[in-house]
């Protein structure tokens, strides 16, 4: 709830919650494959949004 709030108000800081999120969930589902496949992509999907929007905010600001 927390990281989609932040994603709602465009923190930045909402790419690290659901990396943690993520990664707790992999360790999670680890016994079943299906799921931490699922969420590894979600995992992947986050490292990349976190990486994008700190590109599209450094280009911003100059």
């Amino acid at each position: 709830v927390a990281a989609q709030l932040l994603m709602i108000l465009r923190y930045r800081e909402q790419w690290l919650l659901w990396i943690v999120l993520n990664v707790l969930s992999i360790l999670l589902w680890a016994e079943q494959p299906a799921m931490y496949l699922m969420y590894s992509a979600y995992l992947l999907n986050s490292l990349y949004g976190y990486y994008n929007w700190t590109k599209l905010v450094k280009a911003e600001s100059h």
